[in-house]
């Protein structure tokens, strides 16, 4: 009798345990599409069972919010590095003396953070093989479509890493942007986000219109071949390139292909400038774009106050439409969507000022021994005396 009475207590205590699991396990990953550990009957693998220790860890690991989120921040710094990363990463690392260095090397901020984000991404497929399974149940890891997507990340990353250490440049990193899609999908669990995006749904129209006028805009000032921003926020000195040399010896009139080259074009021997003065020797500021009073500063304005005209128009059809939607929010809920979306637009507004800023300012730095190593050697007067280090003059 008294065995019978412990196995029915056992019982009733696994099945509270087990109505306890699953319940704390669906609240915690409502928001993640992680299953919980009680509804993956089996064994996982073929070794852990449903409350062996090691899969109950790794199933609390991969549901943990603070795991998931950490995952996702390696990922989306990960996505924001591939982003600036060069083009061809094998040939855009030397050493000071200009020597090229080898792509994987612990001079490569790049190739050691794809190694740090690689492991990462190995750990959490490895937790979910653990947690789910691999093949057999309902939740095994190969029937989750994100599980297949982060196997397809995992070849992707050590494909390009092998690539690209042998001196290939492979073009299939955009692939990883599509890890993205797993956190958005988890916005329709979320009220607010919920509302945002059916507003932004319905105002998409205006944004559409929006874009087309912006672009017109750029066009305009592309056909014109007026740059934004050529004049405020360019005013520095530049140095002469290469190219410029080549295209000051083809064509005998420089301002007809000024406007194509403003960051490059400057004269060595100096243009009639109010600005040269402040510039070192072997180095001039922009006589048209960089002079102050002249050139197309007044466009400045112009452009800034266009974009700032488009991103109002934008932040006010999200403002109209989230009047017009029902909702469940309090009026302070509408009003902080509201403030965070003009936030937003602020913030979009000023990046894009930033941008062209940065865009149209990254000329090299005036420097006098930098500009005297870039400019030919200047001859020798016919009657003076021999260089050291470099033979007798003719006479």
């Amino acid at each position: 009798g008294g065995k019978v009475l412990q196995d029915k207590v056992s019982l009733m205590i696994a099945k509270r345990r087990f109505r306890f699991t699953k319940d704390a396990l669906r609240e915690r990953n409502a928001v993640m599409f992680s299953p919980p550990a009680a509804e993956l009957p089996g064994k996982s693998l073929g070794v852990f069972d449903e409350w062996d220790p090691t899969r109950v860890a790794c199933a609390d690991l991969l549901n943990n919010p603070g795991v998931q989120a950490a995952f996702f921040v390696v990922n989306m710094c990960n996505i924001c590095l591939l982003a600036v990363q060069p083009a061809t990463e094998s040939a855009g690392f030397a050493d000071e003396e200009g020597e090229p260095l080898p792509y994987a090397g612990p001079h490569n901020f790049y190739f050691i953070f794809q190694l740090f984000a690689l492991l990462v991404l190995v750990a959490e497929m490895a937790l979910a093989v653990v947690a789910r399974g691999l093949v057999r149940g309902p939740y095994a890891f190969i029937r989750d479509p994100f599980n297949i997507l982060d196997a397809t990340m995992f070849v992707v990353t050590v494909s390009e890493l092998t690539m690209t250490s042998i001196g290939w440049t492979v073009s299939i990193r955009p692939l990883r942007l599509l890890r993205l899609v797993k956190p958005a999908m988890a916005l329709h669990t979320l009220v607010g986000c919920r509302i945002a995006v059916s507003v932004l749904h319905r105002s998409f129209s205006q944004y559409w219109v929006c874009a087309l006028l912006t672009l017109v805009v750029v066009i305009t000032f592309a056909m014109a071949l007026i740059p934004p921003y050529a004049g405020k926020l360019r005013a520095r000195c530049v140095l002469l390139g290469a190219d410029t040399v080549t295209v000051m010896e083809t064509y005998a009139d420089p301002t007809r292909i000024h406007p194509l080259i403003p960051d490059t074009f400057c004269d060595a021997g100096g243009l009639p400038s109010p600005s040269n003065s402040t510039c070192p020797a072997g180095s001039v500021c922009d006589p048209v774009y960089g002079a102050p009073g002249g050139g197309y500063e007044g466009y400045d304005s112009a452009f800034s106050a266009i974009l700032s005209v488009l991103l109002s128009s934008m932040g006010d059809g999200f403002a109209t439409e989230a009047r017009r939607l029902p909702q469940a929010l309090p009026d302070w809920g509408v009003f902080g969507q509201a403030a965070l979306t003009f936030s937003a637009f602020a913030v979009l507004w000023v990046t894009m000022h930033v941008a062209a800023a940065v865009t149209h300012a990254s000329v090299i730095d005036c420097e006098a021994e930098r500009v005297a190593a870039m400019l030919p050697p200047e001859p020798a007067p016919r009657n003076a005396p021999p260089r050291e280090g470099r033979g007798d003059v003719e006479a």
